[in-house]
């Protein structure tokens, strides 16, 4: 108890209070046989245990889902209210209260170009783009795959209607990215039905078109298929919306299920006037100059396809993305393990050097993000052990230098390319030795390579060294990019 209170600032009599009612939220989210909250008067001991099947972030959905403030924004998805008290009224809050909220809200909303108004009539206003994208990233961290919010229509009527989007586009059947597309698409539709538009004349940027016969006819019948969701929209709306639902999974891109760069993004006459394809050529081929090994026509294909897309992402959401991409989970050089955080340093040294350049002149205002969706890109897409130069590493063991070898290769082999060494001699990086080696050894044969001296049987300690000796190695063998 005395802890809790020194770190949350409550008194005694609070903390048994919320005790009984977190106990009731517990019963209410029937989490009863996955929490088990109890409290012993005797020690004045609270004891929380959390069953592994349950996710605590469900627990924290849970509560984000009975705030006011979510609430709210929930009911402005599709509402427009008359007057603050008919807000306070729907939400069973005082009209102050709902001033309140709507201040906070539109704080944090101010930096995706969004405001909550509130005199006369209260609704969600700002760019339509923007509203669309912060939507569904709220309904899928909040409800996941666990509900489904929408009462309109279901998941599977969506998938049928995803089941008819060109493939360079989108697959409906595939799992990556298919909630987030589904959220998006529902958001899409909920928003046209009440008469919320996108003034596309403000996107800056080409909406998607088809140039092949076969993505002509899927669009064509995608476009048809809307008709059921938005029968109200001429025929030249529709075709309209089928382009802006396009163009919006293809900057959510880029889907592991999509094998092939849309030919959208080489053959539309704007983007060749833009040089679009242009910027994205020029990054692969920096970061590529830099690699021990040329990427493969695979690799390549695969991370200009996520470039074109991220590009892509950036004029069509526009300056909303930089807070946008924030409420997304994303990795960082403290969580990850060690072995990839060199990887993905180098990666990151290797992208900035090259955006310090007059080519990245355009993406200055998004320079944060680009750098993070880059390093995520070249992490998701390159065996980097296969691009960085080898490293020759000894191993000397008193029982059985394959077994050590076979410890530390396996243990590293997705991060660095260890090449085993077969003589102790001057092409060797480094010796890991699982035994002392003598100084009158190291001076006959003449070696000044490191040593990293382990266990028999490898601990945490000795993966640790043996990361930072290989990471540094590693370092030194690159190639500097020139600026």
């Amino acid at each position: 108890m005395d802890r809790l209170l020194q770190t949350v600032p409550i008194n005694s009599q609070t903390a048994n209070s919320l005790f009984h009612s977190i106990s009731d939220d517990i019963q209410d989210a029937d989490f009863s046989d996955l929490i088990d909250l109890t409290y012993s008067p005797a020690n004045q001991l609270f004891e929380f245990h959390i069953s592994q099947s349950l996710n605590i972030q469900t627990v924290i959905n849970f509560y984000i889902m009975r705030s006011t403030k979510f609430k709210l924004l929930e009911s402005l998805l599709t509402t427009k209210f008359e007057t603050l008290q008919s807000v306070a009224d729907t939400l069973h809050v005082s009209y102050t209260q709902v001033r309140r909220i709507i201040t906070e809200l539109n704080d944090s909303l101010d930096e995706i170009g969004l405001e909550i108004h509130s005199r006369r009539n209260v609704y969600l206003a700002g760019n339509e783009i923007s509203l669309r994208f912060f939507y569904t990233i709220l309904s899928v961290s909040t409800y996941g795959i666990g509900s489904w919010p929408f009462s309109s229509f279901s998941y599977l009527d969506l998938s049928s209607l995803l089941d008819d989007c060109p493939a360079e586009v989108f697959k409906s059947r595939a799992l990556d990215k298919n909630v987030l597309a589904h959220y998006y698409l529902a958001i899409h539709l909920l928003r046209e039905r009440q008469g919320f538009g996108i003034d596309t004349k403000a996107i800056s940027i080409p909406l998607y078109e088809p140039f092949s016969v076969s993505n002509k006819e899927a669009f064509k019948t995608f476009s048809m298929s809307i008709k059921k969701y938005l029968p109200h929209h001429s025929e030249e709306k529709r075709i309209e919306d089928a382009q802006l639902i396009c163009s919006s999974l293809i900057a959510m891109g880029s889907f592991s299920s999509v094998e092939t760069v849309p030919d959208f993004f080489l053959l539309n006459e704007k983007f060749n006037e833009q040089k679009f394809a242009h910027k994205a050529f020029y990054i692969i081929d920096r970061v590529n100059y830099h690699l021990h090994t040329p990427l493969s026509h695979k690799e390549r294909n695969n991370i200009l396809y996520s470039i074109l897309c991220l590009h892509y992402r950036v004029y069509y959401v526009g300056k909303s993305l930089n807070y946008l991409g924030t409420l997304l989970p994303n990795y960082s050089h403290e969580t990850i393990d060690l072995r990839k955080k060199h990887k993905i340093q180098h990666i990151q040294y290797l992208v900035e050097s090259e955006m310090a350049s007059e080519e990245f002149d355009w993406g200055r205002d998004f320079y944060d993000y680009l750098l993070s969706q880059y390093c995520l890109i070249y992490d998701k897409q390159l065996n980097f052990e296969k691009h960085t130069a080898p490293i020759t590493v000894a191993f000397i063991s008193l029982i059985s230098n394959q077994t050590l070898q076979n410890d530390v290769c396996q243990y590293f082999s997705s991060y660095f390319n260890l090449k085993p060494a077969e003589n102790l001699d001057q092409s060797v990086d480094i010796i890991i030795s699982e035994v002392p080696i003598s100084i009158d050894t190291i001076s006959a044969l003449r070696l000044n390579q490191p040593i990293i001296y382990c266990h028999q049987k490898l601990v945490a300690s000795d993966y640790e060294k043996i990361t930072e000796a290989f990471a540094k190695i590693a370092q030194k063998k690159f190639k500097s990019p020139q600026l």
